[in-house]
């Protein structure tokens, strides 16, 4: 007689340790898409500053640097947000959770906008200081300086940093140099002579490793 009984018992607790579990999931889901919703939009927006530090006339580049300065702490004061999602990441993938239908934001896409975001912040903040340096060393004023940095951005055509040989003449062609063409070494023109420093200021104004 009891049989049943305990047969039926069993049944239930197990769908109700199911239904437990299936609500501690669900719980996990909608604390990570929260932040993670949140951190997204927190990025777009800082982003979104990185921009505006070097928009119009009105900053000059020491306001720029102390700009992006305060953008640089700013946005490394967020890596403990950053790291309690890698935290509720790996809760996730403890519980063996493949979907999430409150947050179209994956760890793997938050972890390139993190980087992305430092990485911009502090490569542009570089390139401001590179800016005050081609300013200060050579005696000339911000909007020549400006003047390089729009030349060689007009030339860099993917975003990369870098201008190939041929690229990096046409560049000084443009900012009114008197460039030998004939001769095209490997690499890099930064070297030698008047008219490599002249190149290698215009490298570090626009932000160039040579």
């Amino acid at each position: 007689v009891w049989y049943p009984l305990v047969t039926t018992w069993t049944r239930d607790q197990l769908l109700q340790d199911a239904l437990v579990k299936e609500e501690r999931k669900d719980e996990l889901r909608k604390t990570f898409a929260k932040q993670a919703n949140w951190f997204a939009n927190w990025s777009t927006e800082e982003q979104t500053k990185i921009s505006q530090s070097t928009m119009g006339p009105d900053l000059t580049l020491n306001e720029q640097l102390t700009y992006l300065g305060e953008l640089l702490e700013e946005v490394e004061s967020y890596k403990p947000v950053y790291e309690e999602l890698e935290n509720l990441n790996k809760k996730i993938q403890n519980e063996v959770i493949f979907n999430n239908p409150y947050c179209k934001h994956t760890m793997e896409s938050l972890n390139v906008s993190w980087d992305e975001l430092h990485n911009s912040v502090a490569r542009q903040k570089s390139a401001v200081e590179n800016q005050i340096l081609v300013r200060d060393s050579k005696g000339i004023n911000e909007e020549q300086v400006r003047e390089m940095k729009g030349a060689f951005d007009h030339f860099d055509k993917n975003d990369d940093g870098r201008l190939d040989h041929f690229e990096f003449r046409a560049c000084l062609v443009s900012l009114g140099y008197n460039v030998d063409t004939r001769s095209a070494p490997p690499g890099c023109a930064c070297e030698g002579g008047e008219e490599g420093r002249a190149e290698k200021d215009i490298c570090k104004a626009g932000q160039l490793v040579c």
